[in-house]
């Protein structure tokens, strides 16, 4: 009896064991179809020796990155004719949701945002011969990536330039919605910094240019406008712009401010104010009747380093500025022992110095650059062996 039992149980055991078998077979044999899998043709980038491609994906609608820009996770696999492959749905990837997906090689090559979303699962992506400006880095660029068969192309954007790029608004957006978003945000993907690189354009070209990439009617681009509280133009008659300046060492020493550009409302036409002189430590002064356009204000003072601002004006403004002493690398007004750190991290490389913080650094503009000359010179001037000023 005992050994019919065993029996029995031994037969269970090894119908359940071939069951598992056949469970994990089927499971190995679904997930080994690709049903799943994106491809890139390598080939039509130009990318024939790379060590390899990886698949950056994010939620379009929310900016999310399945996973983070340079992980190992997001390596594709090369397959033959140099068709790389990659399953999404290892990184989270849903139905449902519109994403982008760049690719990216480990040479520095890298494509433009191109759409994608379920539908996709099967296709082979490419690149064209086109390439566009960087969304991230306006200095870059990249090449322009299509599906074979999908609809969804390149990503419709306006750049941090005020340029419109891609084919394809995403599906949570609409080409209005998105010119109402670029007159309205005060980011790198607004008008205002788009002002700021407008080589000579009028805001009034920036807006009618970027609405007429995007598709939209000279009506559709008035009513945006109106929504973005910009009504039809800025002031030609001007604005208010008030300058505060700090600096430091005489009272008694002439800040010199100095105002000029170009005036966008009359055929971008050069503007220069009559230069103000004040003595004191801190000096405001007030102009009015400033026309909407682009401006360099200087301001100057013995003993201190120049220093220029760029500004855009199309509403009433205000500048808080600020000029150091010479040698003053910590900006603080004072030169001391850490000016002296300071200048001597930057010639060791630890820490760069940028900006206007370098200009004050460079005490001796004969040479080239910041060298441990500059550094002997302004600790000369902190152990009183030979002031700068």
């Amino acid at each position: 009896m005992l050994k019919k039992c065993i029996s029995i149980t031994l037969a269970l055991l090894m119908l359940l064991s071939a069951m598992i078998i056949g469970v994990n077979a089927a499971e190995k044999d679904a997930a080994a179809t690709g049903d799943t899998l994106i491809y890139f043709d390598a080939g039509s980038a130009g990318w024939q020796n790379v060590k390899y491609i990886m698949f950056f994906i994010y939620n379009v609608e929310t900016g999310t990155e399945l996973v983070d820009w340079g992980s190992k996770k997001l390596r594709g696999t090369q397959g033959e004719n140099n068709i790389w492959s990659f399953d999404p749905t290892t990184i989270g990837m849903e139905d449902g949701p519109q994403y982008a997906i760049i690719f990216n090689n480990d040479e520095g090559g890298e494509t433009y945002q191109l759409l994608m979303d379920s539908s996709c699962y099967g296709d082979t992506a490419y690149c064209t011969d086109k390439v566009v400006e960087n969304l991230v880095d306006s200095n870059r660029t990249s090449r322009e990536a299509k599906w074979r068969n999908s609809n969804l192309g390149p990503m419709l954007a306006i750049t941090s330039l005020g340029n419109v790029v891609g084919e394809t608004c995403p599906a949570h957006t609409t080409p209005y919605a998105m010119f109402v978003k670029f007159l309205t945000s005060d980011g790198r993907d607004g008008l205002q910094n788009a002002m700021n690189y407008a080589n000579g354009k009028t805001q009034d070209e920036i807006i009618n240019s970027v609405g007429s990439c995007l598709g939209l009617s000279d009506s559709d681009i008035k009513k945006a406008v109106e929504e973005a509280g910009l009504g039809d133009k800025p002031d030609p008659d001007g604005f208010s712009f008030d300058l505060s300046v700090t600096s430091f060492l005489s009272d008694t020493d002439e800040i010199t401010v100095s105002i000029s550009g170009i005036d966008y409302y009359h055929d971008n036409a050069s503007i220069e104010f009559a230069t103000v002189t004040k003595k004191g430590l801190n000096i405001t002064v007030n102009y009015h009747d400033v026309p909407a356009g682009k401006y360099t204000v200087a301001i100057s003072k013995k003993d201190h380093v120049t220093r220029e601002y760029e500004i855009v004006i199309n509403s009433d403004a205000a500048l808080d500025a600020k000029i150091c002493p010479i040698g003053d690398a910590t900006l603080d007004g004072e030169v001391t022992t850490m000016d002296v750190t300071r200048a001597n991290a930057h010639v060791k490389g630890r820490a760069p110095l940028e900006g206007y913080a370098l200009l004050c650094a460079d005490v001796l503009p004969q040479t080239e650059g910041i060298t441990t000359l500059d550094v002997t010179r302004i600790n000369s001037h902190v152990q009183k062996v030979k002031p700068l000023w």
